[in-house]
């Protein structure tokens, strides 16, 4: 079994980091073979530009250039066999960042530089098809927007791959919608960095089907349709309006660079939109950013 650990939104982030199931990082269980890498220890790393900068339904930039750079590694510090509970347990350590050519609200240097995010998770796979991951999240602004904040995250996500193949459903590449959940709780300051703003928190649910385009051996394209729907606690945005902060559709494509060699590890591009819908609550703060919104985005990614 093998957990590409959730956005990229970790993108990989997801909802703070889009896309996280598994959370942009890549984790192995027992047995598996890996062609690349056949060690414990795995790392990714990659970047995309998008046309807006969006986080549980703020768009706080859609102007200039806008830089999305991200790493992640993993170490399996366990593997268990297939009778056991516990398939495998991962360390992962990760970092994101974003850097806006329009010096996004900048209060001090690096002016374009204005978030960065880093991640530490344990990450357990068990009974086969059962993913869970804990651990604790940093967002700081380097360009001074607010001051930095810390939550505790979980995520649980189930891999249906198998139900659909008891069913005979065969679609080239489907692997199941792949359901998962993420809850953050802020721990230390707030995400919105109001003065006086209780700590609250998030939850992320979502789906991510995919399903094979061009089934071919040199250049196979795959088309990604992840769901993420996103929901603030307790007066998240603090509006006292609605909990409802975004809705998300995303439409990709990725092809993986074949004519790069496999000892320099896999890499692939990836080319899309998301269409995303953003609850009343966020929308406030959007300087007047209508209730939807595409982003574009294109990326390059390595997995080692």
């Amino acid at each position: 079994m093998k957990w590409a650990s959730l956005g990229q939104s970790y993108a990989a982030r997801i909802g703070v980091c889009a896309a996280m199931v598994g959370l942009s990082g890549i984790g192995y269980a027992a047995g598996e073979e890996n062609k690349v890498n056949a060690g414990r220890v795995h790392f990714a790393m990659g970047a995309d530009v998008v046309s807006a900068y969006h986080l549980r339904g703020l768009i706080f930039e859609d102007d200039g250039m806008i830089l999305q750079p991200w790493a992640v590694l993993n170490a399996n510090l366990y593997s268990g066999d297939s009778e056991s509970d516990i398939q495998a347990v991962n360390l992962k350590l990760m970092g994101w960042g974003s850097v806006h050519e329009k010096r996004t609200t900048a209060k001090n240097t690096p002016e374009k530089w204005y978030e960065c995010d880093g991640f530490a998770a344990l990450q357990f796979a068990m009974f086969e098809k059962w993913m869970f991951e804990g651990g604790v999240h940093t967002i700081s602004w380097p360009n001074g927007t607010r001051d930095a904040a810390t939550e505790l995250y979980g995520v649980v996500a189930y891999n249906d791959s198998e139900f659909w193949k008891d069913l005979d459903i065969e679609i080239s590449g489907f692997n199941g919608f792949q359901p998962w959940m993420m809850l953050s709780i802020e721990m230390d300051n707030t995400f919105m960095g109001m003065p006086g703003k209780r700590k609250s928190g998030f939850v992320d649910m979502g789906i991510k089907p995919k399903f094979k385009l061009v089934n071919s051996g040199r250049l196979p394209v795959t088309l990604n349709l992840p769901v993420t729907v996103g929901f603030g606690l307790r007066d998240y945005y603090g509006t006292n309006d609605s909990s409802f902060g975004f809705a998300k559709l995303g439409v990709h494509t990725e092809m993986p660079l074949t004519m790069v060699p496999g000892d320099y590890g896999k890499w692939q591009v990836k080319a899309g939109v998301d269409l995303i819908l953003v609850g009343d609550s966020p929308r406030s703060y959007n300087d007047g950013h209508d209730s939807f919104k595409p982003v574009g985005v294109i990326g390059v990614s390595m997995a080692y």
